[in-house]
């Protein structure tokens, strides 16, 4: 009995005191995924394509493990590329599966639906683009997200912007650095100062544009972020052009152009050609001039042949998403029509129960009228199942109510007050027969 007893006991002890040598499921694997995810972030901006490859791994082993979390953080993720990379249809996909996974009301969603209208307007669909940001709009104004809702002002800016809608392009942008400016954002507002600057300089008003973009710059220059900055030395070159100070305009556009070839920002560069071309033009300086609109036409030519080879690759992920479009559309409609079964189901049952109970009081007085009660009790009944029958008759007829009147107040009442004057004369009848049977 003693030797049975020492068994159990070291079998006791094996289990509960050595460690498993399985390991965990999805601890290492999770670890792993939240790792080439941060890695793929240093790739985002300058290596994109880079990005999505170590993105593409990284929720492969979120789906493995089952992680919600990590499959959102994924997705999330490759949308930005993909817009990035101009591969729009790509980033849309990924923007809706994320919607799909954190469910259109979570605190999430308003980005997303955000970043779908930002999609949306680089691809020309202007009313998508206002449509996704209303619903960001809504759900943000209900949270306490200041910076997504400056962020959301700025896109609806930026929308305004594009349809040359300027009052209302000041107007969100103006909204959006007032967020910045609570929020002590240095960041958002000096693109916040550079976007009203861009929409000063469009409506004529160069000194207001040259006080927004001298702000950026300023901001710029504390960051120390040469994109930025070479970007913004741009925009200035340009004022001052259109103000004809010519001397100021080569200077801030050849900073432009050192800035954007040292960072293989191809873009600014190509810009900062074009400018000093017609700047030089503008000066008589034909050869230079030539010299700087052939390195331009070499640029756009070069970025180009980029733009081809991310539109082969939006051509062939169009026709899936197309499918996995039209697949969703159809499994909406499928999950409303189930919807709209559960409902009617409901009300039917709902108005069976109601008849049922409406013709089991009416018999009830009917069956009251044999025995000695007061008249005045009698009267209430009565009243009382009437009224009960003009409301059920009026949630009945509410629909067709709500068509016509078109939720006008005075017609609905009209409709309630010709319902009441048909059931009036019902009630007095009614009324006058059971009392003549108590008598």
């Amino acid at each position: 009995m003693l030797k049975i007893f020492h068994l159990v006991l070291a079998i006791f002890i094996a289990i509960t005191v050595f460690p498993s040598t399985e390991p965990e499921l999805g601890a290492d694997d999770s670890l792993s995924a939240t790792n080439l995810l941060a890695v793929a972030k240093s790739y985002y901006d300058k290596q994109p394509d880079r990005s999505v490859a170590i993105i593409e791994e990284a929720l492969q082993i979120a789906v493995d493990i089952n992680s919600v979390e990590l499959q959102v953080r994924a997705k999330r993720s490759m949308g930005y590329c993909y817009t990035i990379m101009g591969n729009y249809d790509l980033a849309a996909q990924s923007y809706f599966r994320v919607l799909e996974l954190v469910g259109v009301g979570s605190s999430m969603s308003a980005e997303i639906y955000n970043r779908l209208g930002e999609i949306m307007r680089q691809n020309g669909s202007f009313n998508d683009a206002y449509k996704y940001h209303f619903k960001s709009l809504r759900m943000l104004l209900s949270t306490n997200d200041s910076l997504g809702l400056a962020s959301t002002f700025n896109s609806l800016a930026l929308v305004h912007e594009m349809k040359e809608y300027f009052d209302s392009a000041l107007y969100y942008h103006g909204k959006s650095l007032k967020i910045m400016e609570l929020l002590h954002s240095i960041t958002g507002m000096a693109t916040s100062y550079s976007n009203l600057g861009t929409i000063y300089r469009k409506t004529g008003d160069l000194d207001k544009a040259l006080e927004m973009q001298l702000r950026t710059l300023s901001i710029d220059l504390d960051q120390g972020d040469k994109i930025n900055i070479a970007i913004t030395h741009n925009n200035l070159g340009v004022i001052y052009m259109d103000q004809g100070r010519f001397g100021e305009a080569a200077n801030h556009l050849e900073i432009a152009l050192v800035l954007s070839v040292n960072n293989k920002a191809l873009d600014i560069s190509k810009y900062a050609n074009q400018q000093l071309a017609i700047l030089q033009g503008k000066l008589h300086n034909y050869d230079r001039a030539y010299d700087y609109f052939k390195t331009y036409l070499s640029l756009k030519d070069s970025l180009f042949n980029e733009d081809k080879s991310k539109e082969i690759g939006k051509l062939e992920a169009k026709y899936e998403f197309e499918k996995e479009l039209e697949e969703g559309k159809r499994i909406e409609i499928e999950l409303q029509k189930i919807k709209n079964e559960k409902i009617n189901r409901r009300n039917t049952l709902q108005y069976s129960i109601i008849v049922i109970v409406m013709v089991m009081f009416f018999a009830s007085i009917l069956a009251l009228t044999r025995s000695n009660i007061p008249v005045r009790l009698m009267e209430g009944l009565i009243f009382f199942s009437f009224l009960l029958f003009f409301e059920f008759t009026l949630v009945m007829l509410d629909p067709y109510i709500e068509q016509y009147s078109s939720g006008a107040p005075a017609i609905k009442l009209a409709f309630n007050a010709a319902l009441a004057g048909l059931i009036f004369p019902l009630h007095s009848y009614f009324e006058m027969k059971l009392k003549a049977r108590i008598k």
